[in-house]
């Protein structure tokens, strides 16, 4: 009996352990099928992946997770006005860099900003040294906002120069891409490319205005801004190390980082007008069948194509190896220099340009230097496309048919024509 009721016991308490068991698993499984909510650490998380998957060679493997950042943060209401309380500082600033790489990721694969400007209720986020130091910060650097996207460069931190920037990007976006719109891309596009000359002309205007209040003009690269891209001394430079008032100009790595930012901001900001006025492809750009070349656009777009490799040598003197956006750089410095290649590519009929020539060796050091700095095969590409054209060129002798097709080859890889993806293979 005992020995039964031993058995009798030892099968209970076995049951009893199995009917725990199965409880237990129910209800990991039911944990496993409610998550945890998600929150901004989920987006920031999202965007960081993207990032860095786009500055690879598996470049469209980065649109599923830009596709989960940008449904999370709508449902997360990150886009939606708020209270002016520093606690959703954080909300704010996630918002505004997925709005930038939303604009940013968009030129890069031929596509449309999933953002609209006028869901973008949000204030504009705090310049990074002051939001830094929020806590101690004296009270007369923390400036008055306002709500949705900035047009102007106000200053040396990301969202103060990038986010401006990227703001008349998605104008120019919009323009380009309503062309070819079934019904709308027939109609005068004149009015709403006078709109955004004039907010190139604020944008000019306002960088102009930075580099004055640091006086970078007369450093001419004198302050090399590598030495400040380390981690002890960073990027920015807090106010709090100086008395308030201390002129910025007075301060050597507030100086360095705005040559820097002046640089870039202006080198952009002269891409933006070759996307405006020119073709977005290469090869059709080559290939001119509307004849196109001929047109104002097109000096305008050759124009500012020039200004923006001069703008480039700029960058090279007080960033030489190309540090301060590695990840963002390549896409603007490949649409500034397309139409470089074509102007290289008509040197045998329209005669040798030493102006074009030495535009055409700055951008492919640059392209050079950002191999070096991150490793990217559209810049290898390219880079040996214009090397070969330009070699061509000087060596005075008739463009083989067969090097002509290979260049074209290549530079179909990449496509900005409609449907094609730009730099997603």
């Amino acid at each position: 009996m005992t020995g039964i009721v031993t058995i009798g016991k030892e099968a209970l308490h076995s049951s009893s352990c199995y009917s725990t068991s199965i409880s237990d698993l129910k209800y990991a499984d039911e944990r496993r099928a409610d998550p945890p909510p998600s929150s901004i650490d989920d987006v920031l998380t999202f965007i960081l992946m993207c990032i860095v998957i786009s500055g690879g060679d598996f470049k469209t493997d980065c649109d599923l997770w830009w596709s989960k950042a940008v449904r999370l943060a709508q449902a997360l209401g990150l886009n939606r006005v708020d209270a002016s309380e520093e606690a959703q500082e954080e909300r704010r600033r996630v918002f505004w860099l997925l709005f930038c790489l939303d604009r940013h990721l968009a030129l890069a694969f031929n596509g449309t900003p999933n953002i609209s400007d006028d869901e973008c209720d949000v204030y504009v986020p705090l310049p990074d040294d002051v939001w830094e130091n929020f806590e101690t910060v004296p009270s007369e650097l923390i400036t008055k906002r306002s709500h949705g996207p900035p047009v102007l460069v106000t200053g040396t931190s990301f969202f103060e120069y990038f986010l401006p920037l990227m703001a008349i990007m998605g104008d120019v976006i919009h323009i380009h891409h309503r062309r070819y719109h079934p019904r709308f891309g027939t109609l005068d596009d004149q009015n709403s490319i006078s709109m955004v000359e004039k907010l190139f002309a604020s944008c000019a205007q306002s960088i102009s205005d930075l580099e004055s209040r640091y006086d970078t003009e007369e450093l001419n690269g004198a302050i090399p801004a590598s030495e400040f891209l380390t981690p002890n001394s960073g990027f920015q430079e807090s106010p709090l190390n100086h008395a308030v008032g201390t002129p910025a100009g007075r301060r050597p790595k507030s100086r360095a980082l705005a040559q820097l930012v002046t640089s870039y901001s202006t080198f952009i900001l002269h891409v933006l007008h070759v996307l405006l006025y020119g073709k977005w492809d290469a090869v059709s750009m080559l290939e001119n069948d509307d004849g196109w070349i001929t047109s104002v656009p097109f000096m305008k777009c050759a124009s500012h194509a020039i200004a923006a490799s001069e703008a480039v040598s700029q960058i090279l003197k007080c960033d030489p190896e190309l540090t301060f956006m590695p990840y963002l750089f390549g896409i603007y410095l490949l649409h500034g220099s397309f139409i470089l290649l074509l102007f290289a590519d008509r040197m045998p009929q329209i005669g040798a340009n030493e102006s074009v020539e030495k535009a055409c060796e700055t951008i492919i050091r640059a392209h050079e230097v950002c191999v070096v700095t991150l490793s990217t095969e559209f810049q290898k590409r390219f880079r040996k496309v214009l090397r070969s054209t330009l070699y061509s060129v000087r060596s005075a002798r008739t463009t083989n048919a067969e090097e002509s097709r290979v260049r074209r080859r290549v530079l179909s890889l990449y496509r900005w024509t409609k449907g094609s993806r730009g730099l997603g293979l």
